[in-house]
């Protein structure tokens, strides 16, 4: 995943303003958020990968502000 994330953000597709351990931090999170959501019988498990992308996505996409560190 470390590999993913880094290589993601030399190619502009996830944020460089925040430390890939934070992301990876965040993953595991959220991830281990929904299993127990789903242990407790509060999320079905078909919806929980929606859930997770729901979260995770807008958190590491780039944008023009998150990208524009990079040049400066």
């Amino acid at each position: 995943m470390r590999a993913l994330l880094l290589r993601g953000q030399r190619e502009g597709v996830f944020r460089v303003d925040l430390p890939v351990s934070w992301s990876l931090t965040t993953t595991h999170v959220v991830m281990n958020g929904a299993a127990e959501e789903v242990r407790a019988g509060r999320l079905d498990a078909d919806d929980a990968p929606w859930f997770i992308e729901a979260i995770l996505s807008p958190a590491f996409t780039a944008t023009t502000s998150t990208t524009i560190e990079e040049g400066a």
